[in-house]
């Protein structure tokens, strides 16, 4: 039987279900197999008595209907069983493969497609879920309905039940021989399924650019491509299991044969009573009918055993960024434990939200990619207060974006400290670091629902006025209400219906419905036309008072704001200093605002 500590850590959480769901397999494997004695009964009577119509043979036959009876309706029951283990299994798997996404953050998510996580979270977490409701239920009933019977036999005949043993021990060691090999194969084929999946993925997604550039015919090709590596892994995978299938079929076969002719012998030459002969015949077919269902079990038990070792693999990735909070904790949990979990960190996540006097403090941060030699940026300090404005420019690639995922804390860095009010960043307090920061980025994603849903994302326990006034302050109210469906409008997944702009609109109402000090802008305004331009810097200055905001910018008018402005290049500072002083003194400060003009 395959089983590893995965699987037994995967089980956790729903074991009284799956043993209720193999208890029940058993229970039809007894019932099917008591069928078969009751058989041996009724044709041992007809022989012996020679008469059709007897109490005896009527009870058995009533007996037989009954079981048949009982059969059916433990099937519906089994089904149900079956279904809602499955069902909790697929939950606690998919909660905990959540939970690990959402801890490794973005700093991870980054760096894998999109195809390999989609397939890790279904095709994967649904054949570990057929490992524990179809293949342990079936295997386990079929072992112990063969024990029980290689038991029976062996009292009837020591050498009958002796044949029978290692028959039963020859199916069970054959899937052993071919594990390696098995495992090669399957994971062959979950890298194909996983590029497979990730291509079309970047086709549909990236439909427009294909079209634009009339591409179809490259992507195609490469689709196609991959998709006959995918099929041939399967087909590769499917021969092993076929070649296995049909040594376990043909030592069924030849086991079931040899013991009736061992158990034939035996009787003929006096050691076995002939009274035994029938029954002893109907066991031996009991004994071995259920591993016929070990065929095709074992083909999703290896399935099961290969989804376990990459759905692992991926649950043992450790990184220096893990992002835990009130709401994710950095110890994985089950449903229900996260469930209860997040909804006590909902309730207290406001508690630590900082009013009074605070400040973000950056001393001497260095950091570094995964995989890069050189730094992102170097021996970067700053200051940002309560009712400061701070900007950074610089050229693309200069290390702007990269302080901002550092407030944020998607990193953490190598050298150096970041401060808010005296707490030093790490895994422990970036909890503290998230309730106290709000971020408006240069690509905002809108999730798949309603508008009124996505702006609520920014504070879930706000009301409807306090996400129109959100929404009016970002200027995207009154476009909102000439919808048709208004707040109720759907927003696909690629958010087509809306404009770059009207996205960041709509991202800036959710950033200020969340109502923390410090906000982030990422090129907020980038994608507005200069009314909404002036409008959303007007806001901006409003904040101001209360607030402490961090800009990214590449706009003058924006850049204007600033009460500092620092000028990155290669990753440091170079210049800082207000806009006046920095005209004056700085040629890196003119051309770049000579750049904006």
């Amino acid at each position: 039987m395959f089983i590893n500590r995965a699987l037994i850590k995967f089980a956790q959480g729903t074991e009284k279900k799956i043993i209720q769901a193999v208890l029940f397999q058993l229970l039809t494997t007894f019932i099917l197999s008591a069928i078969a004695l009751c058989m041996s009964f009724l044709i041992k009577q007809l022989i012996v008595n020679g008469q059709i119509i007897r109490i005896t043979t009527i009870v058995l036959i009533l007996i037989i209907f009954s079981l048949y009876l009982a059969l059916k309706i433990l099937s519906k029951i089994n089904v149900k069983i079956v279904i809602n283990a499955g069902v909790s299994i697929k939950d606690n798997v998919r909660t905990q493969i959540m939970q690990q996404l959402f801890l490794l953050g973005p700093a991870f998510v980054n760096t894998m497609r999109t195809g390999f996580l989609t397939s890790t979270f279904t095709t994967r977490v649904e054949w570990l879920m057929n490992y524990y409701t179809k293949y342990m239920p079936v295997v386990l009933s079929a072992i112990i309905n063969a024990a029980v019977f290689i038991v029976f036999l062996t009292y009837i005949d020591l050498y009958t039940g002796l044949v029978a043993l290692i028959s039963v021990l020859i199916m069970l060691f054959i899937p052993m021989c071919f594990f390696n090999m098995m495992k090669e194969k399957g994971k062959q084929e979950w890298n194909n399924h996983a590029k497979y999946y990730s291509e079309c993925l970047d086709g549909i997604q990236g439909m427009i650019s294909l079209k634009a550039f009339n591409a179809d015919k490259k992507y195609v090709k490469d689709i196609k491509e991959c998709g006959e590596d995918y099929r041939k892994s399967i087909m590769e995978h499917l021969r092993v299991t076929i070649i296995e299938g049909t040594f376990l079929e043909f030592f069924v076969r030849v086991g079931t044969a040899i013991t009736i002719a061992i158990l034939g012998w035996r009787c003929a030459y006096g050691y076995v009573d002939e009274g035994w002969l029938i029954i002893a015949f109907f066991s031996i077919e009991a004994t071995f009918s259920p591993m016929i269902t070990l065929i095709s079990a074992w083909h999703l038990g290896f399935q099961g055993v290969s989804g376990s070792y990459s759905i692992n693999e991926f649950l043992q990735i450790e990184s220096e960024n893990i992002i835990s909070n009130q709401i994710i904790p950095n110890k994985r949990m089950l449903r229900d434990g996260l469930t209860e979990y997040m909804e006590n960190g909902e309730k207290g996540k406001n508690l630590n939200i900082l009013e009074k006097d605070f400040n973000l403090l950056f001393n001497g941060v260095s950091f570094k990619y995964p995989k890069s030699e050189k730094n992102a940026v170097e021996e970067i300090s700053f200051e940002l207060k309560k009712g400061k404005i701070i900007a950074f420019i610089g050229n693309s690639g200069s290390g702007k974006s990269t302080i901002a995922s550092l407030i944020a804390g998607f990193y953490r860095p190598q050298k150096g400290d970041i401060f808010l009010n005296g707490t030093k960043l790490d895994n422990e307090t970036l909890g503290f670091f998230h309730n106290n920061i709000s971020a408006v980025w240069q690509d905002n994603h809108l999730f798949s629902g309603t508008i009124y849903e996505n702006i609520k994302m920014g504070n879930w326990s706000a009301g409807k006025e306090e996400i129109y006034r959100a929404s009016k302050d970002a200027m995207i109210h009154e476009l909102i209400m000439t919808l048709p469906d208004k707040y109720n409008t759907k927003v696909d997944e690629l958010s087509s219906k809306f404009s770059m702009g009207e996205r960041q609109r709509i991202a800036i109402a959710r950033a200020i419905l969340k109502n923390t000090p410090i906000i982030i802008f990422d090129e907020a305004t980038s994608s507005l036309d200069r009314k909404n331009e002036i409008y959303i810097q007007r806001m901006m200055e409003g904040l101001k008072e209360k607030k402490a905001i961090f800009i990214i910018a590449h706009r003058l008018s924006t850049i204007l704001m600033a009460d500092e402005i620092c000028i990155m290049e290669k990753g440091r500072i170079v210049e800082r200093g207000n806009h006046q002083d920095l005209l004056q003194s700085s040629q890196i400060y003119n051309e770049l605002v000579g750049g904006m003009l």
